[in-house]
């Protein structure tokens, strides 16, 4: 399975974009397939739900992540994260303000899903 795929949940495309429990070094990875992906899309069409859950990250990831959803953002209807706890929420919380970006919290996927087809 893909950490980058389209998903479809009640008829509408969600884009899951997993980090989960990686490492940095394959965050970066993840985060070059999704933003080719994303930005093959029309603007402010796609649905994000990115998974953090026990995501590692050091200072690069940092510095990338915040040029990766401000990347994204011409793109990107609503975007939806699960597993910011703890450190993640941090991270989270300093991209959000880099990038000028709402990101949502949900603790699982499937509650973000709802709230991404109400969008």
């Amino acid at each position: 399975m893909s950490r980058v795929e389209f998903l479809t949940y009640k008829g509408k495309r969600i884009l899951l974009i997993d980090f989960s429990k990686l490492k940095a070094e394959q965050v970066l990875l993840v985060m070059h397939e999704a933003k080719g992906v994303i930005s093959r899309q029309p603007e402010q069409s796609v649905l994000t739900l990115t998974d953090i859950t026990e995501m590692h990250f050091d200072e690069k990831i940092m510095a990338a992540l915040k040029e990766y959803v401000t990347h994204n953002k011409p793109y990107v209807k609503a975007g939806a994260v699960v597993g910011a706890k703890g450190l993640q929420a941090v991270v989270k919380m300093g991209v959000e303000r880099a990038s000028l970006r709402k990101l949502t919290d949900f603790d699982s996927r499937a509650a973000a899903q709802e709230w991404l087809i109400q969008q």
